[in-house]
């Protein structure tokens, strides 16, 4: 449905819920010559948290064939010709909660995806059981961070052992961050003279973007302990889901 308001029609269609698109692009509104875009879209498995991807191949048809119709030209002949045949531009992909992945982000976000579950049924064997009918996952939380300190319970020791190392350079990091900040405040007074004060502006919205699993959420973490340690008062949102029809 979502195609079909942008413009996308259905061609085609088979087997295991394949199906390709066409769009007549112009590149004037006024333009009588359109170009046919090709969207190829088929399901991609296994899911992720119940969710099924689905791979996509944009196909931009704007190549040309300078051969005049004539197939006793060899195609090494076209090299003397302004304009070298050349196949379609290709984009290809994997749409999944409504981001774009390219595939190389996916294979990324399906291996972390992957590592992350192991941590977690590890993480759950390790809870108490008091009866037989009692479900270890009953302790389980459902908030991110207590969420991903939970995950730490199912790692393997090493992993933990890189993790803490991990993390205590970031907060080197984050404390080195503050004291300049600092600095920069006191240089600013220094040169507003005696009395002077130093006022950050208010209502800065830092906004950060990105890839699911590419740290928006770390680095934001870091950025507002940085910020709280300079002395400054920082809010925190987070939005995980892309917005719905009705929200936006």
């Amino acid at each position: 449905e979502a195609l079909l308001n942008e413009g996308f029609k259905q061609v085609g269609a088979g087997s295991g819920g394949y199906a390709v698109y066409q769009y007549n692009f112009r590149a004037h509104k006024l333009s009588p010559i359109s170009t046919p875009v090709l969207l190829h879209v088929a399901p991609y498995g296994p899911s992720i948290t119940d969710v099924m991807p689905y791979y996509l191949v944009l196909e931009f048809e704007n190549s040309a064939d300078f051969r005049n119709k004539k197939w006793s030209n060899s195609l090494a002949n076209l090299e003397i010709l302004p304009h070298k045949w050349e196949g379609p531009q290709v984009l290809e992909g994997y749409c999944y909660q409504g981001a774009f992945f390219s595939t190389h982000h996916f294979a990324e976000l399906k291996e972390m995806y992957d590592n992350q579950s192991l941590a977690y049924e590890a993480a759950c064997k390790k809870l108490p059981v008091v009866t037989k009918m009692q479900q270890r996952q009953s302790g389980v939380p459902n908030d991110l961070p207590t969420l991903k300190k939970f995950l730490e319970a199912g790692k393997r020791s090493r992993k933990k052992k890189q993790n803490i190392r991990e993390y205590n350079e970031l907060q080197k990091v984050v404390t080195s961050v503050a004291k300049e900040i600092l600095g920069l405040m006191k240089r600013e007074k220094k040169k507003q003279g005696t009395g002077g004060q130093c006022y950050a502006p208010k209502g800065v919205v830092l906004y950060f973007e990105g890839l699911d699993c590419s740290g928006k959420s770390s680095t934001g973490g870091l950025v507002q302990a940085a910020l709280e340690q300079a002395g400054y008062h920082v809010g925190y949102r987070q939005y995980n889901r892309p917005p719905t029809a009705e929200q936006r």
